[in-house]
């Protein structure tokens, strides 16, 4: 038998890397007017070199370019997008995925020189994660490169660059999935569901004590700050149990929370509700015309797992697999390359200054 392991997270700038900063984005309502964002970079990008592989420059406009193809990628997939701060999101973000263009570089020449190449079915399969990624329907790679506009040879080139990658692992014995696989991957997926179900219990037991001890006359500061747990999201939050913030009722989420502090007349308190962040129990502080002030009790619950189906499983199998091999793989490729640092290992470059940010941005 077989023993599933949970994939660590392997980066790759040409697919996966992409949407690895995105949570970190803070994705806002863009504007109706769109910022030129090659107009905004530095002037020099093509002479400025981040490394040399193996003789062969990467430069900053290389590296810009991939980060114009992330946000593309971002808003073709639904996320919106602020113009304005992408400059700044972007200089962090270029200076996170050069190690993994690095190793996309590293592994694609490994790829060539196996003489290994995209076929048509590594092609069909990338074409569909882009699909995915872009929630489109194309029909080709040509069809779907349209939709990047002047990106569109960056967009063909990662294409090729991940298809070929496909292909690669195609060819490697051990990447296979088989029947035992499958088994121990269903067994640690209902292992842990057991265990979530068992947390989800305890959480659910926790709340009807806290409501418990409320209803029969102790002080609200005193439960809610020996069981709120919201200090272990955020530093940030550890007195929401005195404050939580002042709020129209349409904009507390979810609707039945929105509805039972609605009800509540000053020093009340909801049952437990369901929210993204866990169960909550609201208590009414003060209601001054349409604004009404809020404490709360956190009590959090764990994640929701899902058990996916047969096809699901396999591919989420054959993608742990596939990260674990490539963290094998790629400091073999790096120690027999050439790498050079002209600005040295730890440098830091600003693609788009500072100033010119501010000056576009009171422009706007």
């Amino acid at each position: 038998m077989k023993t599933y392991r949970m994939p660590c997270k392997f980066l790759i700038a040409v697919l996966a890397g992409f949407a690895l900063y995105a949570a970190d984005a803070k994705p806002k309502k863009a504007k109706a007017s769109e910022v030129d964002l090659k107009a905004m970079c530095a002037s020099n990008l093509s002479s400025v070199v981040f490394c040399v592989i193996d003789g062969e420059p990467m430069t900053a406009e290389y590296v810009r370019d991939n980060v114009l193809f992330t946000v593309k990628l971002l808003q073709l997939g639904g996320t919106k997008l602020s113009p304005a701060r992408i400059p700044a999101w972007g200089n962090s973000y270029a200076m996170k995925i050069v190690p993994q263009l690095i190793s996309a570089k590293l592994l694609s020449k490994h790829i060539a020189e196996s003489g290994i190449s995209a076929t048509p079915e590594s092609d069909a399969k990338t074409l569909e994660r882009f699909n995915k990624q872009t929630r489109s329907n194309a029909a080709s790679k040509e069809e779907l490169s349209g939709k990047f506009g002047d990106l569109k040879d960056v967009f063909l080139r990662n294409f090729a660059i991940e298809s070929a990658r496909l292909a690669y692992f195609d060819t490697i014995p051990e990447l296979k999935v088989d029947d035992d696989d499958v088994r121990a991957f269903y067994s640690v997926k209902t292992n842990t569901l057991k265990y979530l179900e068992k947390l989800d219990v305890e959480a659910r037991g926790k709340a009807s004590t806290v409501m418990a001890r409320l209803k029969a006359g102790e002080e609200w500061e005193t439960v809610a700050r020996e069981c709120s747990e919201d200090a272990l999201l955020s530093d940030d939050y550890a007195e929401y149990y005195k404050e939580w913030g002042h709020f129209l009722p349409k904009n507390i989420e979810p609707a039945e929370l929105a509805s039972a502090v609605d009800s509540l007349e000053v020093g009340g308190w909801t049952e437990p509700i369901e929210t993204d962040e866990g169960l909550v129990i609201a208590k009414v502080l003060e209601k001054e015309g349409s604004i009404v002030s809020l404490a709360r009790i956190l009590l959090r619950l764990p994640i929701r797992l899902k058990i996916p189906d047969r096809e699901e499983a396999i591919r989420q199998i054959r993608e742990g697999k596939v990260e674990e091999f490539q963290q094998e793989l790629l400091p073999e490729l790096r120690e027999k390359a050439k790498l050079e640092y002209p600005l040295g290992p730890r440098f830091k470059y600003e693609i788009w200054p500072a100033k010119e940010r501010k000056t576009r941005k009171a422009k706007e």
